[in-house]
């Protein structure tokens, strides 16, 4: 499933085609050049193994981890 990111406008929440476009672009670019964060800090508050699943992901990523748990 394809996400359908929304905005508010006013009291609404309405899809928004553009938000659709970047995520879509976005998506396409890490799925064909990878991620770098090389140098990047981060601060990760989490529980569980998806928590574990993204660190691990951040680290590899080379990422500066700070880890708090609830």
């Amino acid at each position: 499933p394809l996400p359908h990111p929304k905005c508010k406008v006013g009291s609404n929440w309405k899809y928004s085609s553009n938000l659709t476009g970047v995520n879509l672009d976005i998506l396409h670019e890490i799925a064909t050049l990878g991620t770098n964060f090389k140098d990047k800090n981060t601060h990760l508050i989490s529980k569980g193994s998806i928590g574990l699943e993204i660190m691990k992901d951040l680290l590899w990523g080379g990422v500066h981890i700070i880890i708090t748990t609830s």
